[in-house]
């Protein structure tokens, strides 16, 4: 539970770092959402933007304008497989509300929203993990994210509930939505797929050891030992964080 808030609190505070430049982002991310076409690539560039960030590096429209470019098709194909799980979902959901009742119709709604849970845990990961691939594969991306969930069912329970309820603060108080919704989302699953990287290369390490030739549960995601999954960016000049920093290191050095 700690590690989940640890990356929510990460997050705001990378986006805290950017702040202007990600609510631009944001802006044009909402835009985009309403004119359909450029949507799946406007996310694919926002989560870009943040897996740069996310890794230490430093993001502009740049980084963006070519993620957009780049990840064009594939992120509509991304979207068309969210697409039919989500029409799957509301099929499925129609017909045994129009065939059943009683205890099995909430048997059904019950499991129907674990599903939709479940799918939602897996989003959390899937697109970093299609950019920390070689290749940036999207379905062995996308069984990765489910094991990665599999692998972490407190941590990613946690964050999902974290997730939905800033969601859910944000829509309803408008101006959060407005602002910050899409980039602290972004900055999350980033954060998140790093952290659980990092945790899974150190268990594969000691399982390497403990059982020679055993073999990786994810794919493509071996690095040598000792490599570092996410190099901390130093906080700007400017920003919170760096003020923060300061006032510490004052304190300590009164102390």
């Amino acid at each position: 539970m700690r590690a989940a808030l640890s990356v929510f609190w990460r997050s705001l505070q990378y986006w805290s770092d950017d702040v202007l430049l990600l609510i631009q982002m944001n802006g044009v991310w909402m835009l985009a959402m309403l004119l359909v076409i450029p949507g799946p690539p406007a996310t694919a560039a926002l989560l870009t933007v943040a897996h740069r960030m996310a890794h230490g590096g430093l993001a502009d429209w740049q980084i963006a304008r070519r993620a957009f470019q780049r990840y064009f098709w594939k992120s509509w194909a991304w979207a068309l497989v969210n697409i039919a799980f989500a029409g799957l979902l509301a099929f499925n959901y129609t017909y045994y509300a129009q065939h059943t009742s009683g205890l099995l119709w909430t048997l059904v709604r019950v499991a129907w929203a674990a599903f939709a849970l479940s799918w939602a845990a897996v989003q959390i990961y899937w697109w970093p993990l299609i950019m920390e691939m070689p290749g940036e594969p999207l379905i062995p991306a996308l069984r990765n994210a489910a094991r990665l969930a599999l692998l972490n069912p407190l941590f990613t329970a946690t964050l999902l509930i974290i997730v939905i309820l800033f969601v859910a603060a944000a829509v309803a108080l408008v101006i959060p939505a407005i602002l910050m919704m899409s980039g602290v989302l972004a900055l999350v699953a980033n954060h998140a797929t790093l952290d659980r990287l990092a945790a899974y290369r150190e268990m594969q390490a000691i399982w390497d050891e403990e059982e020679p030739g055993r073999g990786a549960l994810l794919e493509g995601l071996d690095r040598p030992r000792g490599r570092r999954v996410v190099t901390p960016r130093p906080p700007k000049p400017g920003s919170r964080r760096a003020r923060r920093a300061r006032r510490k290191s004052a304190r300590r050095r009164k102390d």
